[in-house]
């Protein structure tokens, strides 16, 4: 692994995920999925994370006779498991390993979102 790779590295700031409301309808998430062509979308506002929807969770909603009724709040990941600039490589990597996460947000000190580290950009870098 390249010992100067950070997560400041890896980061996708204002790229690769789209924030929705916590309201935002199961049929309006998967259009948004399909349009921005992401996996991953942030519930909440700018300033505070509430959860996280992938299109994994919503192909599992789909099979469920309430599909069009559910909301983002319904079938969100949460609390969101984060890192923070400050944490190693070894321990994304570990948190990739333990987890089916796709897309794990980074997080200021301040807690506030400044991007994004998706599961295949860290694979294809740390090889």
């Amino acid at each position: 692994m390249d010992e100067n790779l950070t997560i400041d590295n890896l980061l996708k700031k204002n790229s690769g995920y789209q924030w929705i409301k916590p309201e935002c309808s199961v049929t309006e998430i998967s259009e948004i999925l399909g349009q921005i062509g992401i996996h991953a979308l942030l519930v909440g506002d700018e300033k505070k994370l509430l959860g996280i929807i992938t299109h994994i969770d919503v192909v599992k909603v789909c099979r469920a006779k309430e599909f069009g009724k559910q909301k983002a709040k319904d079938i969100m990941s949460s609390p969101v498991i984060t890192v923070d600039t400050s944490n190693s490589i070894e321990e994304l990597k570990k948190t990739f390993e333990e987890t089916e996460f796709i897309i794990i947000p980074v997080v200021s000190k301040s807690r506030e979102v400044i991007g994004v580290v998706s599961v295949l950009d860290f694979f294809k870098r740390i090889k």
